[in-house]
């Protein structure tokens, strides 16, 4: 099977799995503590990650999947990153930061010593390779706050490095962003106002596993650019305000270009402009850019950085 069919299987398993969801009532809801972060009116069914394995899944017969990814050391710690975001999504809450980054060591530590241990990589390298694998996955998933945002600019940076796995994380975008669902219920007519809940969500099984997916992608690790300046920015700012830098808030880039006005569609494009220049030219200059374009894109949305009346000051 090509890359290009392969989308289609990601595409028709993301559908099927997320009906299977809904049926099951399974769901990423606004409950507890984030119930005023998360805007969703209805449960999102997180199976972005099984339906990006399935579609990947779907090139191994062939051989087109890159030949760093045949590793067994590859596929065990892209299995670990699946199984702990499942673990993160089914839980109610979440895990605990604590344990959360515990099993990321786990995978990424699977990555450098099979990297090492294979003898294509020396110890230091490896040791760097596991904690960059840490650190993609952290970054990913904290930018998978914007329809489309973390799909878009993963696959985008796979299309950049030639991969064959980026038509099956693109084709996802679709029911990510694109497709909508209202929620009636209670609410009536007012719970279908404004664009809807998305179809699914990439979920922390997907945002792991797509971020594992760039570090061992040569060439595709740029697109991880963007996700970690918008980390490192927010992280700070809430340390600032002494607040645990891990706390979920709505101060990402994405969210101040929402209360910018912009809708769903326009602020994945806005966030894929800023990344672009990174994943495309893959090199220092194209970094300075996308730094560049973030910094003005902040600088741009400064009036509003800070969440609005009835939303969590973080």
């Amino acid at each position: 099977m090509t890359a290009l069919p392969s989308a289609g299987v990601a595409l028709a398993a993301g559908l099927a799995l997320a009906l299977l969801w809904r049926a099951l009532g399974i769901g990423d809801a606004p409950r507890g503590a984030e119930a005023e972060r998360k805007l969703q009116r209805a449960p999102v069914p997180q199976v972005g990650g099984l339906a990006l394995l399935a579609g990947w899944a779907a090139l191994a017969p062939a051989g087109a999947l890159p030949a760093i990814a045949g590793e067994p050391a590859v596929l065990l710690a892209g299995g670990l990153a699946l199984g702990l975001g499942t673990l993160d999504d089914l839980r109610p809450g979440g895990l605990g930061p604590a344990s959360k980054l515990l099993l990321q060591l786990l995978a990424g530590g699977v990555l450098g010593a099979g990297a090492w241990l294979s003898g294509v990589t020396p110890a230091p390298a490896a040791a760097l390779l596991a904690l960059s694998a840490v650190g993609a996955m952290n970054a990913l998933n904290t930018y998978d706050n914007a329809d489309g945002a973390a799909l878009g600019a993963g696959g985008l940076g796979l299309l950049a490095a030639g991969s064959p796995l980026a038509p099956a994380t693109l084709a996802l975008v679709a029911p990510n962003l694109l497709l909508r669902r209202r929620a009636v219920g209670e609410e009536g007519a007012a719970a279908a106002a404004g664009p809807g809940d998305p179809w699914l969500y990439l979920g922390d099984a997907g945002s792991h596993l797509l971020a594992l997916a760039l570090v061992v992608t040569p060439g595709a690790a740029w697109a991880l650019l963007l996700p970690g300046l918008d980390l490192g920015r927010v992280a700070l700012l809430r340390l600032r305000r002494g607040l645990r830098p891990w706390r979920g808030d709505r101060r990402h880039l994405a969210h101040r270009l929402q209360r910018a006005g912009l809708g769903p569609v326009a602020v994945a494009l806005a966030l894929l402009a800023v990344a672009a220049p990174a994943c495309w030219r893959g090199d220092a200059l194209g970094a300075g850019l996308t730094a560049g374009l973030f910094a003005l894109a902040c600088l741009a949305t400064r009036r509003h950085a800070e969440p609005g009346p009835g939303l969590p000051p973080g």
